[in-house]
């Protein structure tokens, strides 16, 4: 995947997946137009934990949700990975200091993240 970069981040987001287009689509209705933070820290983080939950609830069965899963932790780290300090931003604040830290999914959630999602977090969330 070549560099995300902060100014095309929505369309990135919907080319890796196309699953999270309703999401995309009720934010701009609602909205008028797509704010970066939103759009990342309420709709994709709501989203993957949805995903993971029926994956888990499944016992891996669910391959829909694991596939679906395992572009969100990829797309996630090629942001981390970004030369664009605003996405890695964005991730930072926007996705992982939205992660309630307090929900039965979170230590499985902060297992499947790569490295340097891994990293993010922990200076989101001071851990």
């Amino acid at each position: 995947m070549d560099s995300i970069n902060y100014s095309s981040i929505a369309e990135q987001l919907l080319n890796v997946l196309p699953e999270f287009q309703e999401i995309y689509q009720e934010m701009l209705d609602y909205y008028g137009e797509i704010f970066p933070y939103l759009l990342i820290g309420s709709g994709l983080v709501k989203f993957t934990v949805k995903n993971y939950e029926i994956f888990q609830k499944s016992q891996g069965e669910d391959l829909k949700s694991g596939d679906i899963l395992k572009r969100i932790v990829d797309f996630l780290e090629s942001c981390a990975l970004s030369k664009d300090e605003d996405v890695i931003e964005l991730i930072r604040i926007g996705f992982m200091e939205h992660l309630d830290s307090n929900s039965a999914s979170f230590n499985g959630l902060v297992s499947i993240l790569k490295p340097e999602s891994k990293k993010l977090l922990k200076e989101a969330k001071n851990i």
